[in-house]
């Protein structure tokens, strides 16, 4: 079994002691730093783990402080006197977001903020697209209820004392004669 990385040992530590780690990377020099790490919170690193964990460290609270900001914008853009729409409240805080992260000059973060953007505007697309689909289901499923009650045949079998799944095969027997002889027959014609 591999050892962890050292630098993957730092980010996994509890919140406070990442933040003690922090401390001593400000008040001492990387060499101190990776024995009193090493003394102070029994995890063997070395120096580029600490300055990577430094790196790490700060973009998450910077990505943290842009998110607050963010959040910020969008409940003072929310005051129902601006009157306006929650997506453009939503994009406006999204767009402080990644002006954030553009001043800190790092074209990985931006992209991978517009990628999650993106990924976002796909899951909304999704969703739209299934609660269109289980619309259409339920109309479906409410226009074959209506034509079970208007075909003479099918409201009878509904309203038999024959078991539930008798009920069942029968209804769909009935409902559906005309697929089971095209299936039968072999032939498809398309109504003109």
């Amino acid at each position: 079994m591999r050892k962890p990385h050292p630098q993957s040992k730092l980010k996994t530590l509890d919140a406070k002691a990442q933040e003690r780690i922090r401390e001593l990377l400000n008040e001492n020099t990387l060499a101190t730093a990776v024995e009193l790490v090493k003394e102070k919170f029994a995890v063997a690193t070395s120096q580029t783990a600490l300055s990577n964990f430094r790196t790490w460290y700060d973009l998450c609270h910077e990505i943290s402080d842009s998110a607050e900001l963010a959040e910020a914008v969008k409940e003072l853009l929310s005051d129902k006197k601006l009157k306006l729409a929650p997506e453009t409240v939503s994009q406006a805080a999204q767009i402080v977001f990644e002006n954030r992260a553009l001043k800190r000059d790092d074209g990985n973060l931006f992209v991978a903020l517009r990628v999650a953007r993106q990924n976002d505007k796909r899951l909304e697309q999704n969703e739209r697209k299934l609660k269109l689909e289980i619309e259409k289901f339920q109309t479906l499923v409410l226009e074959k209820s209506l034509d079970l009650f208007e075909n003479k045949k099918l409201r009878d079998i509904a309203e038999s004392s024959a078991p539930r799944a008798d009920k069942i095969a029968a209804l769909r027997k009935a409902a559906f004669a005309d697929i089971d002889e095209l299936e039968k027959s072999g032939k498809v014609e398309l109504p003109q």
